[in-house]
């Protein structure tokens, strides 16, 4: 279902960085107090169509210049040597879970039973994401409530389908 005008108008102007209730007002929505403006902009987050034009929005600014203006400003703090050290490890740190490198990165593969050297899921075939899924069923079978695997307490999945 298209947005109306007004719709349209409201998701631009929430994803380009105005609060809901400014940009209900702005998109022409009733010049009530602020509090029904801001139950209108409620309502409008609420519409599966508005938060998917928001986010497209916001998606198509980052995938462009902006991202890569953020990049060039993250290399900056990192090679600045004058730069406090926290700020350059944490924009390293950034920019490594950002392309997939970092350690949040890296333990989530693991958790999924996918290692290091092995591709991302996108690039597995229908089996091998097959396979992936059985494992990590597996382990999820195997997780008890303290969260230790192959302890003797029930695993938590099994215990979840008795009304545990």
């Amino acid at each position: 279902m298209a947005l109306t005008d007004k719709q349209a108008k409201f998701a631009r102007l929430v994803a380009d960085g105005m609060q809901g209730a400014e940009a209900a007002k702005a998109a022409g929505y009733a010049n009530g107090s602020r509090n029904s403006l801001s139950v209108t902009a409620s309502r409008l987050m609420q519409h599966a169509e508005v938060r998917r034009e928001i986010f497209e929005r916001r998606e198509a600014r980052l995938a462009g210049p902006l991202a890569d203006k953020a990049m060039r400003c993250l290399e900056g703090i990192i090679e600045d040597e004058t730069a406090p050290a926290a700020a350059r490890v944490k924009a390293a740190t950034f920019v490594l879970e950002s392309a997939g490198h970092g350690l949040q990165a890296k333990l989530g593969y693991t958790r999924l039973g996918i290692e290091a050297d092995k591709r991302e899921p996108s690039q597995m075939s229908l089996a091998e994401l097959e396979a992936m899924v059985a494992r990590t069923q597996e382990r999820l079978r195997n997780i008890t409530p303290e969260g230790e695997e192959g302890a003797d307490s029930a695993p938590i999945l099994e215990s979840a389908a008795m009304g545990a």
